[in-house]
């Protein structure tokens, strides 16, 4: 679940892209909105599942200095 996509085009920048590998290009990654002023975005396993390392990684096509005051949270849910 995403708190905005861009343009609203989900093909290209859903939520669903956010767990795949890199993109080299412009699409194929989650990208949020561009009036979303508290862009987040949730997953929720299907099971429990101990978490050993989250790894991000931005965008690799540049606008490297938009990726910023990033926070990771962990939670167990019922």
């Amino acid at each position: 679940m995403a708190s905005s996509t861009y343009a609203n085009d989900n093909a290209r920048w859903g939520p669903q892209l956010a767990l795949t590998e890199p993109s080299l290009t412009s699409t194929g990654y989650w990208h949020s909105g561009q009036n979303d002023t508290s862009p987040n975005i949730s997953f929720k396993l299907k099971d429990t599942k101990e978490v050993d390392t989250i790894e991000i990684v931005d965008r690799l096509n540049g606008y490297y200095e938009r990726f910023e005051n990033v926070e990771v949270k962990v939670y167990e849910t019922n």
